[in-house]
């Protein structure tokens, strides 16, 4: 961002409006950020008012304290060199002898002044009817612009600190902050500015001067009438201090002038304030371009800027994005959900109905329905906030619908049109998003296409789920897809569905009940069986262990011996019957 490296603030509301961009955070941040090359801002606040010394002084320090906040902050999160802002504090009449009327226009003090300012004594124009015999300056000047003008010129002259101050010891650009009306501003910046080019010719000042409002009295208006008429004249003698010459109008703020309500006055100066520090940061960050102003004429030469400040409640924003986006998340849900009903209902109907020659008549309340569902579209698309954020997505669909309807009245004509704009790509945008404001406006583009498409789908299934001539599968479908029955209101079918559910929770429960019957005595039967099984089990091993045991002990038996001693004693028994005795 772009800032004067320089400010000048002068009097009464130059102090008010520099106050406020010191303590802006956005400011700050601008010059304090750490960078190789860093920043620096110097402001120098001059005015004439001894009894607000303290306060501007306790401004300053408080205003200090966030400037080293902000700084310490900043060299945490970034690297290099932070910048710098200085603030200088001048009351003029701090370092110089103001006991009475002789301090100003007496015969010793007159040469004196003179001749610091580098001015004949003859043209010293101050007179004794222009000043306070006891020259009280608790308020300041007071909207004299000459006796401002003299102060200014007798602390350059005797007072160290001011010409020191006075001074530019760079070339960066530098801003003078003014109020017209007032005497200090209007009577001290030219003089000032005029010293400054002495140190550096080329330097480029501006102005910004807060003009007057009608209402704040003749003297106001007469400060700024003289001032604005001396710098014209400088500018048509070719003699400009300055590059430009902002006015600022107090007018839109409303403000009274001193003798309107006090707290009224108040609100509309401090909002003021702020908007002109916008004016003027705006003014620094246009000089990257071509200069508007570079031709401007050396009669009038001014430029009427208008302070306007938009204020957004950025949390409010964040919050009802983050509640927009849940929203349309959860109508994409929704429609997914909604769009695999359509899916297992068409796959029904093209398996056990032939798709060709599937075309019934809608019934009316198919009509409304459909009806309904493109209104809710529109009424989405119709919310202000889209409007006013200039989604694209927005636009997009509008001129879909709003061209649909132009070709017909008819609800079905009119879904096939949109639908057919929509295949045919007249919604298309660019997938990476860039045509789009934000992440919301593309999220909405993408709801709203996909419900115009099952808007698109669901009228086909109503014209053929209408060819169907089965009641129970026209009534099962037009339950599916969210059918109200017809000649039946919302509250005669929330309390059918009631009926409905309750008879479907005692039925749950019923069963339930019967399958942990049928569990318990499963359980009981099976325990049985498996006793009988045990018993019979252990029947049948007493029945059969000594048949066991004697084949075990017929396994003990050397029965291939036994049979070799028979077979030998038989061979022999043989012999002996064979052989005669």
């Amino acid at each position: 961002m772009n800032l004067p490296s320089r400010i000048f603030a002068i009097g009464g509301a130059g102090k008010a409006i520099t106050y406020e961009l010191l303590k802006a955070d956005w400011v700050q941040e601008a010059v304090l950020r750490p960078r190789p090359n860093p920043e620096s801002l110097t402001v120098t606040v001059i005015d004439t008012a001894e009894e607000e010394e303290n306060r501007d002084i306790e401004r300053i320090n408080e205003i200090e304290r966030q400037i080293q906040e902000t700084k310490d902050r900043l060299r945490n999160e970034h690297t290099g060199r932070p910048g710098e802002i200085t603030i200088e504090y001048l009351p003029l009449t701090r370092n110089i002898q103001l006991h009475d009327q002789n301090d100003l226009i007496g015969e010793a003090a007159v040469p004196r002044i003179a001749s610091g300012i580098g001015m004949d004594e003859e043209n010293w124009w101050l007179k004794p009817e222009f000043i306070n015999e006891n020259l009280d300056f608790a308020t300041g000047v007071v909207r004299k612009r000459g006796l401002g003008k003299a102060l200014y010129y007798k602390a350059y002259a005797e007072d160290d600190d001011v010409r020191t101050a006075i001074d530019l010891p760079g070339r960066g650009k530098v801003a003078v902050i003014v109020g017209l009306g007032g005497g200090s501003g209007s009577g001290i910046f030219m003089d000032l500015v005029e010293h400054l080019k002495r140190t550096q010719r080329t330097a480029e000042i501006t102005l910004f001067g807060v003009l007057p409002n009608d209402d704040e009295g003749t003297a106001e208006n007469a400060n700024a009438h003289a001032a604005l008429s001396e710098l014209e004249q400088l500018s048509l003698e070719g003699d400009d201090l300055f590059k430009d010459r902002i006015l600022i109008p107090i007018d839109p703020t409303g403000f009274g002038g001193k003798k309107a309500n006090i707290l009224q006055s108040s609100d509309a100066l401090l909002e003021f304030d702020r908007a002109a520090i916008y004016l003027i940061a705006t003014y620094y960050n246009m000089m990257d371009m071509e200069d508007p102003f570079a031709n401007a004429p050396s009669y009038a030469p001014f430029i009427v800027g208008i302070p306007q400040v938009l204020r957004y409640n950025v949390d409010a924003i964040q919050d009802a994005k983050g509640m927009t986006k849940e929203i349309l998340t959860a109508k994409q849900d929704a429609i997914e959900a909604e769009a695999d009903i359509y899916a297992g209902v068409d796959r029904f109907l093209s398996r056990e109905w032939s798709p060709d020659g599937m075309n019934g008549e809608l019934h009316d309340s198919d009509r409304t329905d459909l009806e309904n569902r493109l209104a809710n579209v529109e009424s989405l698309l119709a919310i202000d906030l889209f409007t006013e954020l200039e989604y694209e997505s927005v636009s997009i669909y509008r001129e879909i619908i709003s061209e649909a309807r132009m070709e017909s009245d008819d609800i079905v004509e009119l879904i096939d049109v949109i639908g057919g704009s929509i295949r045919a790509g007249t919604a298309e945008v660019n997938t990476d998003g860039e045509q789009f404001v934000d992440s919301i406006d593309k999220q909405l583009g993408d709801v709203v296409g996909d419900e115009l498409r099952r808007l698109a789908h669901r009228k086909d299934l109503l014209v053929r789920l209408r060819a169907v001539d089965d009641n129970r599968v026209e009534s099962t479908i037009s339950y599916l897809l969210a059918l109200e029955d017809e000649g039946i209101n919302a509250g005669v079918r929330l309390n059918q569905l009631e009926a409905k559910l309750e008879e479907a929770v005692d039925r749950r429960d019923r069963l339930q009940s019967d399958l942990d019957d049928a569990e318990a005595e499963l359980e009981e039967q099976r325990r049985s069986q498996q006793d009988e099984v045990d018993r019979r089990v252990d029947e049948w091993e007493r029945s059969v262990r000594p048949l066991y045991e004697e084949y075990a002990d017929c396994r003990s038996l050397d029965a291939e011996g036994m049979a070799d001693s028979l077979e030998v004693a038989l061979e022999t028994f043989v012999r002996e019957v064979a052989t005669p005795k």
